[in-house]
């Protein structure tokens, strides 16, 4: 996965993976894929993500739990929190009879912490100060930060010069 970007990396129905992305494979490797990112025609998203639409390219079942997983690795992108998601779908404007399918944005819930998608773990507030700037004497450095998402233990925070 590529920073910001979203990649299709699985797709199940009703609990059967019946798609995959192999790894080490490229964003262009859509062979068996039931659906790409309508702006880049491949597995991955452009830059930025928002929003992003998924087209179809076969046909999906009317019942059935479809499941799309997306990998997305978040460095450096900033986010200051993870952002409202909404879903929405609809068949091409061809589409007429019982066949025209248009559900207008749903809300979904968003989780927190570690579940929050989208959400960076960056350094929002910083700060390093010294008891003296005189030249020759004893000076004790302070180092003060918050974080946007939670620090698991055995995490390593390094100050450097």
């Amino acid at each position: 996965a590529e920073c910001c970007r979203l990649t299709l990396s699985r797709v199940t129905l009703d609990g059967v993976p019946i798609f995959t992305k192999a790894e080490g494979d490229g964003c262009e490797s859509i062979e068996g894929a039931p659906l790409l990112f309508q702006d880049t025609r491949q597995l991955c998203s452009s830059f930025p993500i928002d929003p992003f639409v998924l087209e179809l390219r076969q046909e999906m079942r009317k019942t059935g739990k479809y499941i799309f997983e997306f990998a997305l690795k978040s460095t450096d992108c900033g986010q200051n929190e993870s952002p409202d998601l909404r879903v929405a779908m609809h068949t091409p404007p061809t589409a007429t009879g019982p066949d025209a399918i248009r559900i207008e944005a749903t809300a979904m819930t968003v989780g927190a912490r570690h579940a929050a998608p989208l959400l960076t773990n960056y350094f929002f507030t910083s700060m390093v100060n010294q008891s003296s700037s005189a030249a020759g004497v004893q000076n004790t450095i302070g180092v003060q930060f918050s974080t946007r998402a939670p620090l698991s233990a055995g995490s390593a925070v390094r100050v450097t010069r």
